[in-house]
């Protein structure tokens, strides 16, 4: 009945006295329990104790043994992880095979800051794009580089093109802005860092209205000493007084 209300804490305390065999059953629940309400050590002790080795088979369960302790082994990796014992955690991870634990515990690392190891959960996962938002967070680019063809999402491909800047990789960053459609800066690594004004201008005369990068581009024209195409630019921008 205690178990009906979901009250785990008295069930399990009447389960050790007068039906140990639902131990192990009540005990994954109440690890869950304990673990939602964080109490992170008290629910390790328990995952661990309702853990069913192969010589105990005295147990009622309401699942297969093999999935009670695939849930047990994925609790003990989460709250081991939780109360600092790093290694432990992944090293449990590592020996699981369900995709959905294993983000579960991704997330995990990644709301502890343990940056590092839910990117590589993650790239486990083949979650590419997730991974490298983690790897270039930590300015890992040697990793996040390795992922750059599957990173779709704008503001991503820009941190992306940010970090190959970083690195003097400005072909790189101009494809990850080309792909966030992102022609401001397009523009300006054109005129800055590869030395390719014309694709500037058309660029900004046929895909880019913005009035910041006209201004660029006329103040570049005017230092170059292209008279004409700097008032064109300047009229662009709305800078009519340097026109």
């Amino acid at each position: 009945m205690r178990c009906d209300y979901q009250d785990y804490k008295i069930a399990y305390k009447i389960a050790e006295k007068i039906s140990p065999e639902k131990l192990a059953n009540i005990g994954r629940k109440l690890g869950l329990q304990l673990e939602i309400e964080g109490q992170y050590s008290n629910a390790l002790k328990i995952y661990e104790s309702s853990y069913i080795s192969k010589l105990n088979s005295n147990v009622d369960l309401e699942i297969s043994i093999e999935d009670h302790n695939i849930q047990c082994q994925a609790g003990i990796a989460r709250c081991s992880i939780r109360t600092g014992n790093i290694t432990r955690g992944l090293n449990l991870t590592n020996e699981l095979q369900d995709k959905n634990i294993i983000f579960e515990i991704a997330t995990v690392c990644e709301s502890i800051n343990q940056f590092n190891e839910a990117a590589n959960l993650y790239e486990k996962l083949k979650n590419y794009e997730k991974a490298a938002k983690l790897y270039i967070e930590q300015k890992n680019y040697k990793k996040a580089f390795q992922f750059a063809e599957y990173i779709k999402t704008p503001k991503l491909l820009i941190k992306l093109a940010n970090a190959y800047e970083e690195m003097n990789k400005f072909e790189d960053a101009e494809r990850a802005y080309e792909k966030a459609n992102d022609y401001e800066n397009i523009i300006r690594l054109n005129l800055n860092n590869l030395n390719n004004p014309e694709k500037a201008k058309n660029i900004l005369r046929n895909k880019c209205s913005s009035a910041h990068a006209a201004e660029m581009m006329a103040l570049y024209c005017e230092e170059k000493g292209w008279k004409r195409e700097s008032v064109e630019f300047f009229i662009v921008a709305g800078k009519y007084d340097q026109s």
